[in-house]
């Protein structure tokens, strides 16, 4: 269905709160970033970005980029530049841009990137070895609403500012010179504020889309001064407005107390993520939502605010996020999205 003004943007937030923001003077470590997820579960291919400002000089932008292959393969590669617009975050040959706020978005690359597996990447940090080219173009159309707003924001360490929004996505990426159409789920978001990734403690976010447009997206997090929040909401995709639910049930993630070993780096070999369920109280019935991971990969977000492609072993107290391609089922009806999980390094076994 076609989203209408009215069902797309319930909070209200302004068009321009989607393009790339003028960096205010006087606070320090001020930053700004663009998340972009994208994956085809019948190819198997897919892409993660998160391209965001240099807080000691926001007109430089920092992309790591991740590219999902079938089976265990990844390509990775991380990239800065002064290569941004009024409409775009730009690094180098890595490109996010807003072509119409709340509604559509295009990522682009074309440059050279690194190969790695699954099992490496969250195992340790990314070696430099030989490269090789990849291109890619992928378009990302809404396929439920944008939702979250600055007031809303209460001791997040990933700013002041969040939106975040599932879509349909299409395009193609060019692999060992192989071309490959992509048709599949994507997940975007946009941030700003100041980054304090010493803060963080765990944290899942997960979004499904299925064919029949019911869309969830889930976020459980938990900070050093914060022992828990969450926001969860579904889109039916049947004309009704987004609705915030009570999350009844969901994996376990780590704590402040949480013992090394008890989680494992690898998300796929984790027990507590490789497979669940969430379950939710609606307003008109409970859903029962399971998952299964297909893929990952791994950045270590090193505070205030720097990203290792990889899993730094030698950081105990920073953390790894892993960004997991899924399927889901609910109600006998198989949907494909996002898995996202953090934890300190530490505790990682």
């Amino acid at each position: 269905m076609t989203l209408s003004d009215a069902l797309i943007n319930p909070d209200e937030n302004l068009p321009g709160q989607d393009l790339p923001f003028t960096p205010p003077r006087g606070i320090k470590g001020w930053t700004e970033h663009y998340a972009f997820f994208a994956y085809d579960a019948d190819t198997a291919y897919g892409v993660f970005i998160h391209i965001g400002r240099v807080p000691d000089d926001p007109t430089i932008w920092r992309g790591t980029i991740q590219v999902y292959l079938p089976g265990a393969d990844m390509l990775v590669a991380k990239y800065f530049g002064r290569d941004g617009d009024e409409s775009s975050a730009g690094a180098g040959p890595l490109r996010v841009r807003c072509e119409q706020p709340f509604r559509r978005f295009v990522a682009e690359f074309d440059g050279m990137v690194q190969r790695t597996t699954r099992q490496a990447i969250t195992s340790e940090v990314v070696k430099d070895t030989l490269s090789e080219w990849v291109k890619l173009r992928v378009v990302f159309d809404a396929a439920a609403p944008i939702h979250g707003k600055q007031e809303e924001k209460k001791d997040r360490a990933d700013g002041s500012f969040h939106t975040e929004q599932i879509g349909r996505i299409t395009g193609e990426i060019t692999v060992a010179g192989k071309k490959i159409a992509l048709s599949g789920t994507g997940v975007r978001d946009h941030s700003s504020g100041v980054r304090e990734y010493g803060k963080v403690v765990s944290h899942q976010w997960i979004h499904g889309l299925f064919p029949s447009g019911f869309a969830f997206s889930a976020l459980m997090y938990r900070t050093t001064t914060n022992p828990e929040a969450r926001a969860v909401n579904i889109f039916r995709g049947d004309g009704t407005p987004l609705e915030y639910v009570e999350l009844v049930e969901h994996s376990e993630y780590p704590d402040l107390d949480t013992s090394p070993g008890v989680f494992k780096a690898d998300p796929l070999e984790d027990p507590h993520f490789r497979s669940g369920r969430l379950v939710l109280k609606t307003s008109k019935s409970p859903l029962s939502i399971q998952w299964q991971l297909v893929h990952t990969h791994a950045i270590t977000y090193v505070d205030p605010c720097e990203e290792l492609n990889g899993t730094d072993r030698s950081r105990p107290n920073a953390v790894q996020m892993c960004d997991a391609p899924a399927i889901f089922t609910c109600n006998g009806e198989r949907g494909v999205g996002l898995f996202e999980r953090s934890a300190r390094i530490r505790v990682l076994g």
